[in-house]
């Protein structure tokens, strides 16, 4: 009977129990190990260019050492997050959790916005997930099953049993691994003669081509440097003051008293605004902007050179606000979000210096962009959003603009029954925001006819046109009001971008305005500039100032009104007629003639301008004291 028992006890190795989970060899085990995030960092890069083609085609024009210098970041983190958890499964899982959500927010923010994810866009969740909110993206049939068969394969590793490595021997893994991957960072990575040497260029000045070239892990990683601001080899007192002595501002540094204005001055930055007559192939039932085109004719207009499409407002707000330019900062940065930490210089903050009461009003969230820490240390002195809006009136989703201009009218007089200083006001609208296929309007003032679009891409622009229509009327009715009001005021309306109209500028492609392909020059020109109108109660005339960059806006207003300026205003103002536009894109010298010399002394005065911001924006301020030097000098005299 034993010997009969020792005759059977070896079969059951060829009839192994299924309710016991398979031994994984070491074999399998490794394997595993090491495939997985090639996998990983095959199938991130396969979302960024739509398919395999496009794929193999990078690799072959650009990527073949960026896509497997991301494979070793990833398999060194695979390896550092299984020497914590000792489980393959549990590994696999966050690894595929991880990178996949960085690629898909990718995905998602460049079909939005033209735009790749950067590493400062963690500050924006809260704006990020508001937005996606309203907007629709669809990804790929294809690539959403390959995702949910990345989760499957991910799970496999629960269904076996894994061989056991001692605590010695992952002590051993995750010390070795966090070097390399430390030394990965600090001498290739974010070492650029070392990514030179391997062909990785860096391409910052231009995001969307950086991560079309170098890949979205390795542009993505790479742009974590920039994070924190490097300051110029060159900055100290003395190059500010030598810098600031090259300008000569001993005449006319102070507008004489008895020429100096103080009119009531109100800016509207307007969500989303473009003048959509300018797109080919569309005709309109009426004019959709008439209060705007009567300023045309009567004011001051002009167009603003923005760095921002489909959303990114606050930098609009913060170039036109500082005079600072969001092009010398990190490529995808928000200033509101990263560098306004303590008191800065801008508008609001001139104006309260001059004996001006400053006032903000936003229809919508007080933390949307950071304002309701920003405008404090900035000059304002009140900042009333939607909470301050009862029982508004909302037209598509939003507080409508009507509303936010009858706010403006009742804070106006509710500082004039207290105070008889003037008065600023900054006004941001939030009616015309996106997403413009989920809008409800009861009725269309203004229709419009596109034959080249789809029916609901027609629908998406007929809804932004109402907005903008609502937007020019709101104008209308802050104007009429000021019109009666015997105290010298300024109303200044300008666009912060243009709206999102279809997933990869597909509106503006069918319609002509924006080609098809990589974005050209003048692609740029159209789709990041905005109109604005200036309007005034006590000396107005027809004046096209034509285009100017978006961070000379509120200089030229108050140049334009006879108003003291900060020396740094007066700089950037004097320096304009030796500059080509420039937003964070392009320099735009199609009509310039002497275009070589323009942009050589573009670029030497960006060198300038940028010592001249890191001081004021991250260094000492020396530029201010010179500045109090000057003025008390000129107030002397």
């Amino acid at each position: 009977m034993n010997r009969f028992k020792k005759t059977l006890l070896p079969t059951k190795q060829f009839f192994p129990d299924p309710t016991l989970p398979t031994q994984l060899s070491r074999t399998h085990f490794f394997s595993w190990f090491f495939l997985f995030p090639l996998f990983i960092a095959f199938f991130v890069e396969l979302i960024q260019r739509d398919n395999l083609l496009g794929f193999f085609a990078w690799q072959n024009d650009y990527g073949l050492t960026s896509f497997y210098l991301s494979y070793l970041i990833v398999l060194l983190t695979f390896a550092l997050i299984y020497a914590l958890t000792s489980r393959l499964g549990t590994t696999s899982l966050l690894i595929v959790i991880f990178y996949m959500g960085l690629g898909l927010i990718n995905f998602f923010k460049f079909n939005l916005r033209g735009e790749p994810f950067l590493p400062w866009d963690v500050f924006l969740k809260n704006e990020a997930l508001n937005v996606l909110s309203d907007i629709e993206v669809n990804l790929p049939t294809t690539f959403v099953g390959l995702l949910i068969l990345l989760l499957l394969l991910s799970l496999m590793p629960f269904l076996v049993k894994e061989p056991r490595f001692s605590i010695k021997s992952r002590i051993i893994l995750f010390a070795s691994c966090g070097i390399l991957l430390g030394s990965c960072f600090s001498q290739v990575i974010f070492n650029q003669d070392t990514l030179t040497s391997l062909g990785i260029e860096d391409l910052r000045w231009n995001q969307t081509i950086n991560y079309d070239h170098n890949g979205f892990l390795i542009a993505f990683m790479n742009n974590m440097k920039y994070i924190m601001i490097d300051k110029p080899e060159d900055y100290n007192a003395e190059t500010i003051e030598a810098l600031l002595s090259e300008f000569d501002f001993q005449a006319n540094t102070l507008v004489d008293s008895n020429a100096l204005q103080t009119p009531n001055i109100i800016f509207i930055m307007s969500e989303s605004f473009f003048d959509p007559t300018q797109l080919p192939n569309v005709s309109f039932s009426a004019d959709p902007l008439p209060t705007v085109n009567q300023i045309r004719q009567e004011g001051v207009s002009g167009n603003l050179l923005v760095s921002e499409f489909g959303g990114g407002t606050a930098n609009t707000e913060f170039e036109v606000l500082t005079g600072h330019k969001t092009s010398f900062l990190p490529s995808g940065s928000m200033a509101y979000q990263q560098y306004i930490k303590e008191e800065t210089a801008a508008l609001p903050a001139y104006l309260k210096n001059d004996g001006y009461t400053t006032m903000a009003v936003h229809s919508y969230e007080k933390w949307f962009w950071n304002r309701n820490d920003v405008y404090p240390l900035i000059g304002f002195d009140s900042f009333d959003a939607d909470i301050d809006f009862p029982d508004s009136e909302y037209r598509g989703n939003y507080i409508s603009d009507q509303v936010a201009v009858e706010k403006v009218v009742t804070n106006f007089e509710n500082h004039r029954a207290q105070s008889s200083d003037p008065a600023f006001c900054f006004l941001v609208t939030m009616q015309n925001h996106g997403g413009y296929d989920n809008k409800n309007f009861p009725a269309f003032d203004v229709t419009v006819d596109a034959p080249d679009l789809s029916s609901q891409n027609q629908l998406l622009l007929q809804n932004y046109v109402q907005g903008v229509y609502d937007a020019d009327a709101a104008l209308g009715q802050l104007i009429d009001y000021f019109k009666s009001n015997q105290e010298p005021t300024i109303i200044v309306m300008f666009g912060d971008h243009l709206p999102t109209l279809g997933e990869d500028y597909e509106i503006y492609r069918q319609l002509g305005f924006a080609s098809e392909g990589p974005l050209t020059d003048a692609d740029y020109n159209n789709l990041y500039t905005t109109p604005f109108v200036i309007w005034n109660n006590y000396d107005l005339s027809p004046n096209n100032w034509g285009t100017l960059d978006a961070n000379l806006l509120g200089a030229a207003v108050l140049e334009d009104a006879q108003m003291n300026l900060p020396l740094y205003w007066k700089i950037l103002l004097e320096q304009r007629e030796n500059r080509a536009n420039q937003n964070k894109f392009a320099l735009f010298t199609a009509d310039i003639i002497d275009a070589d010399r323009v942009i050589a002394e573009t670029n030497a005065f960006n060198a300038k301008h940028w010592l001249l911001e890191y001081d004021l924006l991250f260094g000492n301020g020396y530029s201010n004291a010179f500045d109090h030097d000057i003025l008390q000098t000129a107030i002397d005299q």
